[in-house]
């Protein structure tokens, strides 16, 4: 009989996961704060890696890897693929042109409604801030407070923001904004907040100071990134799509692609002069649910499974997932994973890792695929919990922990 704990009540997949192990008859639940376990569904944030693997004769295993948010937050990922030093590792033919913005004077975190007023631009995206008018930059002496310790506090506080000047791109985007402008190139940009999730924090714009001024007004890190302006659309409705893809990185750091994966598409028709319409350009569920009126009018839930896809493809385009995106979808992942191995890789620790990620991705009109984000904790839809949950068990989890019955049925994982 093995063990383990549950320390993340609220991840909809480890909760699955955790009760289809009991099921099993091979698999006890203990308290969450047992220190003697074989494996931990832990909380991405709070793990407690420290105490992990110290117990003595006893082989642990945990959900997440390590160090793994390099990817799972945008400035990072956009940080480490531009210092990828790999001679096959080209992140300018995936990953759109991006840059790491960080506030000038950051503000207190404020949470924007979905469908608030754009301001008075028609080139800027709706419902993430209203008119706003640039912040000033604190001029010499600012900002300069008595009380006790205050000038310790003040000189940490400048500290932080020479390092966070120091790695700020304003200039570097500005240089590469005003550049497209004279070639008459499009230069619609999206601002994302680094850790920003569900459609919150992003600002669409094709006006350079819009952009900054919205990053400056924000309470975190920002990047700045080249918008895909003539995205590949679905029909019925000239609609734009993106690509969710699940991915297991296993305990012996090998890549696992679920077979399966969905498209999450808008309810209404991509309109390019019309940065301001929510849901003509994003593509979140609970945006096109809260917003639009056509919300499950062509897929149920916005959802288009990898099946229906393949048939859409080879009816419409004559030709399959397997000829163009997949193998593109592939190799990124591979690049991206296999660009922090030597960081986070537990090969060498007293416990294991396994974690599931969410890759998104959107494909442009010429089929070239283009990598949107990546996603440490992902959800899943409600129709594979099953399947993928007893997939994760199957190929993370049982080869650590052999079980006396053998597994059954061909893997719903690809290695890659």
């Amino acid at each position: 009989m093995y063990t383990f704990v549950l320390r993340d009540e609220n991840s909809t997949v480890y909760a699955a996961v955790a009760k289809l192990l009991q099921k099993s008859g091979h698999w006890k639940r203990l308290h969450r704060d047992s220190p003697r376990f074989n494996l931990m569904l832990g909380e991405r944030n709070r793990l407690p890696y420290g105490r992990l693997g110290h117990e003595p004769g006893l082989m642990q295993l945990v959900n997440y890897y390590r160090g793994s948010d390099k990817l799972c937050r945008k400035a990072s990922l956009v940080k480490l693929m531009k210092a990828s030093s790999s001679p096959s590792c080209k992140p300018a033919s995936w990953l759109p042109e991006s840059y790491v913005i960080f506030p000038l004077s950051p503000r207190p975190s404020r949470r924007l409604s979905p469908g608030s007023s754009p301001g008075s631009s028609p080139r800027s995206s709706p419902g993430l801030s209203p008119g706003r008018t640039k912040p000033q930059a604190p001029g010499p002496g600012s900002g300069r407070g008595g009380g006790s310790g205050g000038g310790f506090r003040e000189l940490a506080e400048a500290r932080r923001r020479h390092a966070e000047r120091q790695a700020d791109e304003r200039e570097a985007f500005l240089v590469c904004f005003r550049q497209r402008a004279q070639n008459q190139q499009g230069n619609v940009w999206i601002a994302k907040s680094s850790a920003g999730a569900k459609g919150e924090g992003i600002f669409i714009s094709s006006d350079a100071d819009e952009l900054l001024t919205f990053v400056d007004e924000q309470s975190q890190v920002h990047v700045l990134q080249k918008y895909i302006e003539e995205p590949m659309l679905l029909e019925p409705g000239h609609r734009k799509f993106d690509i969710r893809c699940w991915v297991l990185l296993d305990p012996q750091y090998r890549i696992h692609l679920y077979r399966e994966g969905v498209l999450r598409t808008s309810s209404d028709p991509y309109d390019p002069s019309d940065l301001g319409h929510t849901t003509s350009h994003l593509t979140n569920h609970c945006l096109q649910e809260a917003l639009s009126g056509n919300y499950g009018r062509y897929e149920e839930g916005n959802e288009m499974f990898f099946p229906a896809f393949e048939d859409y493809l080879r009816s419409t385009h004559a030709i399959g997932l397997e000829d163009s995106i997949l193998p593109q979808i592939k190799h990124i992942i591979r690049e991206c994973l296999l660009s922090v191995e030597a960081e986070v890789s537990t090969h060498d620790l007293s416990y294991r890792s396994f974690q599931l990620f969410g890759f998104d991705f959107m494909v442009d009109a010429a089929w070239r695929v283009w990598l949107v984000e990546v996603n440490g904790a992902p959800a899943c839809a409600q129709k594979l919990y099953d399947e993928l949950c007893q997939g994760i068990i199957d190929v993370a989890i049982s080869p650590t922990f052999p079980l006396t019955a053998a597994v059954s049925g061909a893997s719903v994982f690809v290695q890659l």
